[in-house]
């Protein structure tokens, strides 16, 4: 006697749907990522071509004032120093050097770019910073902190900080200074020291759609392996 009546193992199912929905919803945050990206280039472009805000005008705004172009006079402070790990360049790996800059009577972190690492974890690179006032133009930047990174700063008696990750928090407690809470990414200055290519978005929109496709199509193979399994199955068993 034949058996018709077709079977469908829970368990096997529950987890397939579970699956699927989990990667349809990654597939969708990609989504939501390229969104966002786009929208923040957009405003980049759009930002970059304003005229370069002043001390006052930081100062008094209210608004988000990331990507805007920046000029102040300012004169950096001899220490400390903060050199920010691990950040590479035509795949050699070395620092950002992020001074503090007196501004009037504020006081500013500025990233003045990327310098190769020395040949040993000992030692630091040698940085030698202008003295008196100084013109200080570059691109406001709001650094956020990464959650994965767990902060394990080292100094040395030379005020040489080494950190991680840039966090403005603990610039003020080790400086001992209030910082205006951004971070002003150092132009190009024909300085051939320091490399500054900065790249305000590291992943571009469509990487993340191509990682969005990436989830949708494993979620559609998911379901067509499950659906053939559970034919083969129920095949067998009749």
């Amino acid at each position: 006697m034949v058996n018709n009546k077709f079977k469908l193992p829970i368990i096997a199912t529950l987890v397939t749907f579970s699956a699927i929905v989990i990667m349809l919803g990654l597939g969708q945050w990609q989504l939501q990522r390229a969104d966002e990206k786009s929208q923040r280039l957009e405003q980049i472009q759009q930002r970059q071509v304003q005229q370069p805000l002043s001390l006052i005008e930081i100062v008094s705004s209210e608004i988000d004032l990331r990507d805007f172009p920046v000029a102040v006079t300012g004169e950096y402070l001899p220490q400390p120093l903060f050199f920010i790990d691990n950040k590479t360049f035509e795949g050699r790996i070395g620092y950002y050097v992020v001074a503090i800059a007196a501004v009037d009577k504020n006081h500013i972190a500025v990233n003045l770019g990327w310098l190769p690492a020395p040949r040993t974890r000992a030692e630091l690179p040698k940085v030698t910073l202008p003295i008196g006032p100084q013109l200080i133009a570059g691109v406001i930047s709001l650094p956020s902190l990464n959650p994965m990174i767990s902060e394990t700063a080292t100094a040395d008696g030379s005020q040489k900080v080494r950190l991680q990750q840039l966090d403005l928090t603990y610039l003020q407690q080790f400086s001992g200074m209030k910082l205006l809470p951004m971070v002003i990414l150092a132009n190009d200055d024909g300085n051939v020291a320091y490399k500054r290519q900065w790249r305000q978005v590291v992943m571009p929109p469509e990487k993340h759609i191509a990682y969005a496709i990436q989830w949708f199509g494993l979620a559609i193979a998911l379901l067509i392996v499950y659906v053939v399994v559970l034919l083969r199955i129920n095949k067998e068993q009749a």
